[in-house]
């Protein structure tokens, strides 16, 4: 049986400021960016094998030194070259959006998970068989589309005569490419 909860401990929140100076600078989000209709926040928990680089830290039990990374010193590096992520969000008049690129950092919390010393049934049943896990990247077809506006009208007149008015492009096409994605793969 698999278990429905487990407890992690978190670390103290520790704020990640860039490993050297930034730009300072504001940066407006899209329109797209800026919907509120886009707006939401995903929680999710993932789980990875460690690889013999990785900190192996389980119950406070001290990991190898030589396995031993600092990733707050690893984000602070990544901070240099992708400064926009160590912002903060600023709301301009009329409710537009911009990303200020203040340098300021991010806030972490380390969680230090319990130690699982054996897999349940379950999961040694698991396949890992999924196409486009299994594909060969070189196998697969990647191409870059163009809609006309006869595409699009094409596309709107599949969709039911009461919503046709209220779909938008952007959703015509999104539901054309998952239903086209999904068919290539077989699900």
């Amino acid at each position: 049986m698999v278990a429905s909860s487990f407890t992690a401990r978190r670390s103290k929140p520790e704020l990640v400021t860039p490993a050297r100076a930034m730009p300072r600078e504001t940066k407006p989000l899209s329109d797209l960016d800026d919907s509120r209709n886009l707006c939401f926040l995903e929680p999710y928990v993932e789980f990875f094998s460690p690889s013999s680089s990785q900190i192996v830290v389980c119950d406070d039990r001290p990991a190898p030194e030589e396995k031993k990374r600092d990733p707050a010193a690893a984000l602070a590096e990544a901070l240099v070259h992708y400064y926009p992520i160590a912002r903060r969000m600023r709301e301009l008049e009329k409710g537009k959006l911009v990303v200020d690129c203040t340098g300021e950092g991010v806030l972490t919390v380390r969680n230090i998970p319990p130690c699982i010393n054996t897999l349940s049934e379950e999961f040694s049943r698991a396949k890992d068989d999924d196409i486009m896990w299994t594909t060969p990247t070189e196998s697969m077809v990647c191409e870059y589309f163009t809609f006309s506006s006869s595409n699009i009208a094409a596309l709107r007149r599949l969709v039911p005569a009461k919503i046709t008015n209220v779909v938008t492009s952007f959703e015509l096409l999104t539901v054309a490419m998952w239903r086209s994605r999904t068919v290539a793969l077989g699900y």
